[in-house]
């Protein structure tokens, strides 16, 4: 009964691995339509309706600073919803019990930004030029995950020419910035 758990669990991860790459494929090559229009506001908020448990489980503050709002045109709402509810579950899964994470939404030097900062266990500055790559995984301590969240992630902002910026401290936490 052991084998057939064991082989059941291995062919969910294999299913989840494939259903990442095919999603990624589908981006990369223009099979999603672009004619939705959401406010940034109301993604964060409908993102942040999905997680709030997950925040509670790990015993986490969320702190939202939305001071300007932007209505995103031409995208394709889903893809964004799991571009931003990947970057989120990020920061609660590398995050420490108790700690934080600050969700900004503001203009600043001129373009619109989301700004996601957590108060987790951080990224080695010589690892970061490497997170966006397919199957990398920096924490191999963490069970979850197949190193392809990340890529996920890029691949999504750029079929929506939004730029993702990383400011990462080892021991002190992460901050992904969305550029629009």
């Amino acid at each position: 009964m052991i084998k057939l758990s064991d082989s059941q669990r291995t062919l969910n991860r294999m299913s989840r691995i494939i259903k990442a790459l095919l999603l990624i494929s589908k981006i990369e090559n223009d099979q999603y339509l672009k004619q939705d229009t959401i406010g940034s506001i109301e993604l964060m908020d409908e993102v942040l309706e999905e997680i709030e448990e997950r925040l509670t489980e790990k015993n986490i503050t969320l702190h939202k600073y939305f001071y300007d709002d932007y209505t995103i045109t031409q995208c394709n709402r889903t893809l964004l919803f799991t571009m931003m509810t990947n970057l989120i579950n990020n920061a609660i899964k590398y995050n420490k019990d108790g700690g934080s994470i600050d969700i900004y939404t503001r203009v600043k030097d001129g373009r619109f930004q989301i700004e996601i900062k957590d108060s987790g266990i951080g990224i080695d500055k010589t690892d970061i030029t490497g997170i966006f790559d397919r199957f990398k995984r920096l924490n191999k301590n963490k069970a979850d995950g197949y190193g392809l969240g990340l890529p996920l992630v890029k691949t999504i902002a750029g079929c929506h020419k939004i730029e993702v910026l990383v400011d990462s401290t080892s021991n002190v936490g992460t901050e992904f910035t969305l550029r629009f």
